[in-house]
């Protein structure tokens, strides 16, 4: 928000400009302001040539610099530019949307220093969006180089509740895209309309053979989303994964990982009480029996979601349960598989493994073998 806009805000009177005249108070509109509380343009005088508002001068010329300018409940709103800094998000209910969508905002984010995230949200900040469906953001991730700490595109640090996630790309750049941590309490997240996409790993392979010592070896390949506690869902609920489009690498050959030759980590991880997972594309690479998607908690949703194998390794999968309440059969009849799926180790398991088939394959739903 302004400068002027600040000493005059209040709860209602927050897109109202005051001009003291005379002594008295004449308060005017700026009509061309009443969609934001703080404009963000790297053009810092603004554009004339694009549409307002993003040709009037900004209130800030970086989206750190915004975001730090906003108070609880406020709407940072981003021109189109290539952004390359992180941010830091610590107030309740902020809004962070774009105007062009995440074709033309791109934030970049900055490794090699003391963040977490390219956009990283302190502990018990409630309410936080990022992105809106057409007002998203390109976020290119971070990694520090450190294996014993994990980064993110966006790490929410800590506990939460009622964040939402919309309408980004979100592209992982050696470590993760979207993190939140174990144990942590999050609860009522909701993520939808974003693509998943870049690599979990630097260069161009994988190392290592397995994770034993994913957190004391350089490169060993994240997940590209990870939320909850491990099985059961921890102290995780209530997490909706809707409309997503997942087209990132998190597993590839492994030149380290002798005769078996791949290392491969877990595309998406949705570890939660009362999920609901429905209406995403999986179309990821990963190896070495990883999975596209794993849940692990009571009263998991896992309806119309479409799964490619062009990108899995015949010893990847593309669903792992456990502790979800349903059977496998009943988990792959609700969605849609390129191939036949196979059935591990039974069609009324409730836990085990949905993985590549063929046509010609017994995906094992005839018969009790």
């Amino acid at each position: 928000m302004g400068t002027i806009s600040r000493l005059i805000s209040t709860d209602h009177s927050r897109r109202v400009w005051g001009l003291l005249v005379a002594g008295a108070c004449v308060a005017v509109f700026a009509a061309d302001r009443a969609w934001a509380d703080v404009l963000v343009n790297d053009d810092a005088a603004g554009n004339p040539n694009e549409p307002a508002p993003c040709n009037a001068a900004p209130d800030d010329s970086t989206i750190n610099g915004g975001v730090g300018m906003a108070a609880a409940g406020d709407t940072v709103t981003v021109c189109p530019g290539v952004y390359v800094e992180n941010v830091l998000i610590g107030a309740d209910n902020l809004k962070l949307v774009s105007t062009g969508g995440f074709p033309l905002t791109i934030l970049q984010g900055i490794s090699d220093n003391s963040q977490l995230g390219t956009i990283e949200i302190d502990p018990d900040t409630d309410g936080v969006q990022i992105g809106e469906i057409g007002k998203g953001f390109t976020i290119v991730g971070i990694d520090n180089g450190f294996p014993g700490i994990e980064n993110a595109a966006i790490y929410f640090q800590g506990s939460h509740a009622g964040a939402r996630i919309l309408g980004n790309k979100i592209v992982a750049a050696g470590e993760h895209g979207l993190l939140t941590e174990f144990g942590a309490t999050i609860s009522d997240f909701r993520i939808e309309g974003n693509e998943f996409a870049g690599q979990t790993f630097l260069g161009n392979a994988p190392d290592g053979c397995g994770f034993g010592d994913q957190f004391t070896q350089p490169n060993r390949p994240r997940q590209l989303v990870v939320m909850g506690g491990g099985a059961g869902g921890g102290n995780t609920s209530d997490v909706a994964f809707v409309d997503n489009r997942i087209t990132g690498t998190a597993g590839g050959p492994s030149p380290t990982c002798g005769n078996a030759g791949e290392q491969g980590n877990t595309l998406v991880t949705i570890d939660a009480v009362d999920a609901k997972i429905t209406g995403n594309h999986f179309a990821g690479t990963t190896a070495r029996f990883g999975t596209a998607l794993r849940a692990r908690g009571p009263d998991t949703k896992i309806r119309k979601n479409t799964f490619s194998s062009a990108g899995l390794t015949p010893t990847a999968c593309y669903i792992f349960l456990q502790e979800i309440g349903a059977k496998l059969k009943k988990v792959a009849d609700r969605n849609a598989f390129d191939t036949d799926p196979l059935l591990l180790p039974d069609k009324n398991a409730t836990t085990g493994s949905i993985c590549v088939g063929s046509p010609d394959d017994d995906d094992d739903d005839d018969d009790d073998d």
